[in-house]
């Protein structure tokens, strides 16, 4: 047994060699912070294919409001016209009767 061990004694282990970092010697980093990474600014449309097309469908849907809106308008301009001549030529009968009535 005592052969055993006295072998073991007398193969020593191989350790490689650890690279050992003093202030000194090297960089010693204590923390590590996080920085914002830089980058191209890339070019993005400001709007949407998609959003265009509802924006144009939302004017041209008001477009045709203000059409129709200004085309009642008009009508029941005409029809209160229509009403006015009625209703001067009502006046005017009414007062040839009453000057009948009243001769």
């Amino acid at each position: 047994m005592t052969e055993n061990n006295s072998n073991n004694y007398q193969q020593p282990q191989q350790q490689e060699p650890k690279e050992l970092l003093w202030p000194p010697s090297g960089y010693v980093f204590e923390q590590e912070s996080l920085l914002p990474a830089y980058c191209k600014p890339k070019i993005c449309p400001l709007k949407s294919v998609t959003l265009e097309k509802l924006e144009k469908m939302q004017e041209e849907a008001n477009r045709r409001m203000r059409e129709l809106e200004e085309k009642e308008r008009k009508e029941i301009n005409e029809n209160e016209e229509g009403n006015n001549v009625w209703i001067y030529l009502i006046k005017i009968k009414k007062r040839k009767f009453q000057r009948l009535n009243l001769n």
